[in-house]
C-alpha cells in the first residue's frame, strides 16, 4: 500500500517514521502555517477583543518624570495596533489637546501576525491624565474620546486585515460584474465542515474517497496517522479553502471531495478518483490545494481525463522547493504561488517562483476552521483558492472555456516583487473587464 504524506507547515515539513510494511511517499503537501496566537473563538472581534479594550488599553508608566511633560518610555499590557496609531483621525484628536502637553510613546504587542512594532506619540492634555488619578499607571480610557476613537480605528483596521486577500485580488470590484452563478468548483481536500450554514446552502453533493461514503465531512480522528508526532494537523484545511472560494464569488458552489484524512494524508488513487468524480459530476473547476515532489501515473491520467472534458484545473505549487511539484507541474494545470499583503512573493514560494503560472494572496489569510473557530493561515493552498474563485467568475455565463480562463487569468495580473517576467498576481476585476 502506498500512502501519500501531506506535509503541513510550509517552513518545517514533517518527516514520518514509517512502519516496515508501508512505504511513505511525500507526494502531496498542504502547507498552511497556522498562527496559534491568532485563533479567535467564534471569530467575532467586537465581542472577543473589542469588549476587552476597557480593561486592556492602558500604559504602565513606571518611568514617569515629575516634570510637566511626562514620557512613558516603556508601555506594556496594552492592546496595540501600529496602523491605527498613525491614522489621521487619531492624530487630529491628539493635536487638538495642546494646552499642557503630555507625550506618551508606546511600544506594544502587534495585533497581527508578522506586523512590526513601532513607537508613536500622542499629545494629550495633562489634566486628562490627572483626571485619571495620576500615579504610576495612567489609564488612557479616562481621556475623553480616546476609547471610542481607538476602538473604531482598531476594529476598522482589523477588519481590513481579515479581508485583505479579497480586496488585493479585486474581488470586491469583480463581484459587481460577476458572482460565479452556475459555476461549481470541486475542492479536493480534507473535506468540509458540516456546520457553517453557507457550506450547506452553497455546496453540491460530493464524495469521501477516504471513508468511501457519500459524506465528505471533515473531523479529527484524534490519531497520529502519519507518525510525525502531530495529531489531526490537516483538520480544517478543506473548510478553510472552500470558504475562500465562497467568499470571493458570492454565488459559486463548491463540490467537496474528501481525498485526504485529518492528518493531511491520502493515496494517489484517492486523488485520482476524486478528479474523475469531479469531472463526471459537472464541476467546471477543480481546486487542488495540495502538491508534492513525486509524479504519479494515476494522478497524471486523471488530470488528462478532466482536461479533455474541459475542466479548469488549478493546483498549488510545492512549498520551499525549486520545482513546481505535482500535480501543479502538469501542462494542463494552472500552478499557483503565494504573495503577501505587499504583493511580495512569499518565502515559501520564492524558490520556484520562476516556474509558477500565477500568484495570489496566501500569507496571513483569515477564515473558518472547525468547531466555530476562525484562524489565520498561510500557504500556496490559500492562494490556489483565490485563483479558483477568479476562474469561477470568468466562467459565469458559459462563454469562457478552459483555454479562455487560463489566458485571461494569466494576461490580466498585478505586478509582484521580485518581478516575474510575464507573470503576476491574480486580478479578478481586470480579468472580467478583458474577458472575451
Amino acid at each position: 500500500m502506498i500512502i501519500l504524506i501531506l506535509l503541513l507547515g510550509s517552513l518545517h515539513p514533517a518527516v514520518a517514521s514509517a512502519p516496515a510494511n508501508e512505504v511513505y511517499l511525500p507526494l502531496v503537501s498542504i502547507s498552511p502555517a497556522i498562527s496559534p496566537t491568532a485563533i479567535e473563538p467564534n471569530g467575532d472581534f467586537a465581542d472577543d477583543v473589542g469588549s476587552d479594550i476597557h480593561n486592556d488599553l492602558f500604559a504602565t508608566a513606571d518611568t514617569l518624570d515629575a516634570a510637566s511633560s511626562f514620557s512613558v518610555v516603556n508601555g506594556t499590557n496594552m492592546l496595540y495596533l501600529p496602523i491605527a496609531a498613525q491614522d489621521s483621525g487619531l492624530q487630529s484628536f491628539a493635536n487638538a489637546h495642546t494646552d499642557e502637553v503630555v507625550t506618551a510613546a508606546f511600544w506594544g504587542w502587534p495585533l497581527f501576525p508578522q506586523s512590526t512594532t513601532s513607537d508613536f506619540s500622542l499629545n494629550i492634555e495633562k489634566r486628562d491624565f490627572d483626571a485619571g488619578g495620576g500615579g504610576p499607571q495612567i489609564n488612557l480610557l479616562l481621556i475623553p474620546g480616546i476609547l471610542d476613537l481607538l476602538k473604531t480605528l482598531l476594529v476598522s483596521e482589523y477588519t481590513a486585515k481579515k479581508v485583505w486577500g479579497l480586496t488585493n485580488a479585486e474581488f470586491d470590484e469583480a463581484q459587481s460584474l460577476a458572482t460565479g452563478s452556475g459555476v461549481t468548483v470541486a475542492v479536493l481536500d480534507t473535506g468540509i465542515s458540516a456546520f457553517p450554514s453557507q457550506f450547506y446552502w452553497r455546496s453540491v453533493a460530493g464524495y469521501d474517497f477516504v471513508g468511501n461514503d457519500p459524506y465528505p465531512y471533515e473531523a479529527p480522528n484524534w490519531r497520529d496517522d502519519n507518525h510525525n508526532g502531530e495529531i489531526d494537523e490537516g483538520a480544517g484545511h478543506g473548510t478553510f479553502v472552500s470558504s475562500i472560494i465562497l467568499a470571493a464569488t458570492r454565488k459559486a458552489q463548491v463540490m467537496p471531495i474528501r481525498v485526504l484524512n485529518s492528518d493531511g494524508n491520502g493515496t494517489p488513487e484517492a486523488v485520482a478518483e476524486g478528479i474523475h468524480y469531479a469531472a463526471d459530476h459537472g464541476a467546471q473547476i477543480i481546486n487542488l490545494s495540495l502538491s508534492g515532489e513525486l509524479d504519479s501515473d494515476v494522478v497524471h491520467d486523471a488530470i488528462a481525463y478532466a482536461a479533455d472534458k474541459g475542466v479548469v484545473i488549478i493546483a498549488a505549487a510545492l512549498s520551499n522547493h525549486s520545482q513546481l511539484g505535482f500535480p501543479a507541474g502538469y501542462d494542463s494545470v494552472i500552478s499557483v504561488g503565494a504573495i503577501d499583503i505587499n504583493n511580495t512573493v512569499s518565502d515559501f514560494t520564492l524558490d520556484n517562483a520562476s516556474e509558477v503560472d500565477i500568484f495570489a494572496p496566501g500569507v496571513d489569510i483569515y477564515g473558518p476552521a472547525l468547531y466555530g473557530r476562525n484562524v489565520w493561515m498561510s500557504g500556496n493552498s490559500m492562494a490556489t483558492a483565490f485563483v479558483s474563485a477568479a476562474a469561477a467568475l470568468l466562467m459565469e455565463g458559459g462563454n469562457c472555456d478552459a483555454d479562455c480562463v487560463t489566458n485571461t487569468l494569466m494576461h490580466n495580473v498585478k505586478p509582484v516583487s521580485p518581478a516575474q517576467e510575464g507573470r503576476g498576481a491574480v486580478d479578478a476585476y481586470l480579468g472580467l473587464l478583458h474577458r472575451p
